[in-house]
C-alpha cells in the first residue's frame, strides 16, 4: 500500500510539474479577471457540449450549412468532437479486444471527460462537483473536456491498431465481423433516419417548427449568428441531405472492407493495417 500510495503522489506531481506552465500563468493572472470571485452556475455552464453535437462523431460539419453559416448551439470548435470514422473503429477493437490497464484508464478518461463536458446535458452532471471545488468556479467553457475525450479515442484507436497488429497471421478475435458489419449498419441506419427526417420535416414545417424550438433551440443561445427557427429548419434540411453523408457512408465502407480483409486474408494483413493508416491520414484531411 505505501508502495502504491508512493507511486501515485509522484505521478500526480510530475503531473502537476508538467502543467505548471500552464496552470501557474493561470492561476496568477485568474486574480485580475472579473471571474476571480466566481462565475453563477448558469454563467460556468456556457458553451457545454450539447447531446445532438454527437453526430459531429460521424459529420464533423453537421451544423455547418451553406455560407460558412453555423447553426450550433455554441462555436463549432468548442464542440466538434470529430477524431475520423475508422479510429472510431480501431478504439472499438481495443475495448473489445485489446483489453489492459491502459486501455481502461483512456476508456475511463473519455467517459469522464465527456460526462464533463456535457455537463448538465445529461442527468449525471459531474461538471457541477468540478465546479464547487475552489477556484474551478471561476472557469467555464464545459465543452473544452471534449480534448480529453478525443485525446482518449485517439489513443484507443492506437492501441486498436496495436492489438490488430500483434495478432497471429491465422488468428482473429471472436465475433470480429461483427463489429466492422455492425458499424457500417450503425453509419447506414443514421444516414436512413436522416432522410426519414428530412421528408418528415418538409411535410410538417408547423410542427417542426414547434419541436426544433423546444428540443434544440432551448439549448442555448445560438449567440453567433442569432439564427431564428425558421432558418434552423432551413439548415437542418441541408444538414440531412443525403449527399452531405456519401464522405461518412464511403469511410465508413473502407475502413469495414479494410477490416473484414484483415480477418479473411490474413496473408497480407500488412497491406491491410497500411491501408488503414492511409485511409485515416486521408479522412483528416479531407475534414
Amino acid at each position: 500500500l505505501l508502495l502504491m500510495g508512493g507511486n501515485f503522489a509522484g505521478t500526480v506531481g510530475l503531473g502537476l510539474g508538467l502543467a505548471a506552465v500552464q496552470w501557474l500563468p493561470l492561476f496568477e493572472l485568474s486574480r485580475f479577471s472579473p471571474r476571480a470571485p466566481g462565475l453563477l452556475y448558469n454563467q460556468a455552464l456556457e458553451y457545454s457540449l450539447p447531446p445532438f453535437n454527437l453526430i459531429t462523431l460521424l459529420s464533423p460539419y453537421f451544423f455547418r450549412g451553406p455560407k460558412q453559416v453555423s447553426w450550433a448551439i455554441w462555436s463549432s470548435w468548442e464542440t466538434a468532437i470529430y477524431v475520423g470514422i475508422a479510429p472510431l473503429l480501431l478504439a472499438a477493437v481495443a475495448l473489445l479486444w485489446g483489453r489492459s490497464r491502459w486501455t481502461a484508464f483512456f476508456a475511463g478518461t473519455g467517459l469522464v471527460s465527456l460526462l464533463l463536458a456535457m455537463a448538465n446535458y445529461v442527468p449525471l452532471n459531474l461538471h457541477y462537483l468540478l465546479y464547487r471545488l475552489p477556484w474551478f468556479d471561476a472557469l467555464r467553457a464545459p465543452g473544452r473536456f471534449s480534448y480529453l475525450f478525443t485525446f482518449s479515442l485517439a489513443c484507443l484507436a492506437g492501441f486498436g491498431a496495436h492489438c490488430l497488429a500483434g495478432q497471429r497471421k491465422e488468428a482473429r478475435p471472436r465475433g470480429f465481423f461483427l463489429l466492422p458489419l455492425g458499424f457500417l449498419g450503425l453509419v447506414a441506419t443514421v444516414t436512413g433516419l436522416l432522410q426519414w427526417l428530412r421528408v418528415w420535416l418538409s411535410a410538417n414545417q408547423g410542427a417542426a417548427n414547434d419541436l426544433l424550438g423546444t428540443l434544440y433551440m432551448g439549448l442555448g443561445p445560438l449567440e453567433a449568428t442569432r439564427l431564428k427557427k425558421l432558418d434552423v429548419y432551413n439548415l437542418l434540411i441541408v444538414a440531412a441531405d443525403g449527399r452531405n453523408w456519401y464522405g461518412p457512408l464511403s469511410l465508413a465502407l473502407a475502413a469495414a472492407a479494410l477490416l473484414l480483409a484483415w480477418a479473411r486474408l490474413p496473408r497480407w494483413r500488412g497491406a491491410w493495417l497500411a491501408g488503414l493508416a492511409l485511409l485515416v491520414a486521408a479522412d483528416l484531411f479531407w475534414f
